[in-house]
């Protein structure tokens, strides 16, 4: 098999996220998921396309925000970042086909931070070996690395990691000198 040829980034990266909050609704604080987009330009200029105050993150909340990009024509873009949220791949794969899914780095930073016990913690430096990787090998050696150092203390986890490499090294299908915005 050859080398694949990096794609360019003509479109800009689209990153969505839930943040949870907590509003007051009449007398009760309660907790809600604000859905969020943002866009980057190509010279880095972010902004908010669009955001949506739902009572929970689930997938037919994401089938809608997501679905309303679209339908207001935020269609073509080359990666879409998210996090790991179960399932949100097949909505990301369906709604934006041609487009690459970037998992979030810094989401699996702070996911492999609550299962590590505190003398590993310094093992996610690791993390260093994936974002210099030259290519999508490189890169799955790094996330595989990443698995080794997890699966003693979280195998499920480690499994989750292996299975979803090529959305973590999926900014390596880009030129050097965009990746940064990439893997967040």
């Amino acid at each position: 098999q050859g080398v694949q040829e990096p794609r360019t980034a003509s479109r800009p990266p689209l990153y969505v996220d839930v943040k949870f909050v907590k509003v007051r609704i009449n007398e009760a604080i309660v907790e809600r998921a604000v859905y969020i987009a943002i866009g980057v330009d190509l010279e880095g200029n972010k902004s908010v396309l669009d955001y949506e105050v739902r009572d929970r993150e689930d997938l037919d909340g994401w089938k809608s925000f997501l679905g309303g990009l679209v339908s207001r024509g935020v269609s073509r873009v080359d990666v879409v970042v998210s996090d790991d949220f179960s399932g949100l791949d097949r909505v990301v794969s369906t709604l934006f086909p041609s487009s690459e899914h970037q998992l979030c780095i810094t989401h699996l930073i702070r996911n492999l931070m609550r299962v590590l016990p505190d003398k590993e913690k310094d093992e996610l430096m690791r993390v260093r070996d994936l974002k210099s990787s030259r290519n999508v090998e490189e890169g799955k050696k790094a996330i595989s690395s990443l698995s080794q150092l997890v699966e003693p203390f979280s195998p499920a986890r480690a499994k989750r990691l292996l299975d979803a490499a090529d959305k973590y090294c999926a900014f390596l299908n880009f030129p050097r000198e965009v990746r940064h915005y990439l893997y967040t």
